[in-house]
């Protein structure tokens, strides 16, 4: 994957039990050199993650050999009802 076609992408955030707001963020994606990425956010990814990598039998390292291409999303634009 070299680039992203239409680089525009959107996000969601669903409505849960304690809020009824339904989000949207929509901006631009580009795809990232991994190694250009400082060590310290890949490790607060792996921490906030973790449970997530348990939950689909991998490990740190598993998961970082399994998912290679890195996505850096730029926020343009909030919407929410």
């Amino acid at each position: 994957m070299e680039q992203i076609r239409p680089p525009l992408v959107a996000d969601t955030e669903a409505a849960t039990a304690e809020q009824e707001q339904i989000t949207i963020i929509t901006g631009r994606a580009e795809v990232v050199d991994r190694e250009t990425i400082d060590e310290e956010l890949l490790d607060r990814y792996a921490a906030r993650y973790a449970q997530g990598m348990v939950g689909i039998g991998m490990n740190r390292e598993q998961y970082e050999s399994a998912y290679t291409t890195v996505i850096r999303f730029t926020p343009e634009k909030l919407r929410g009802w």
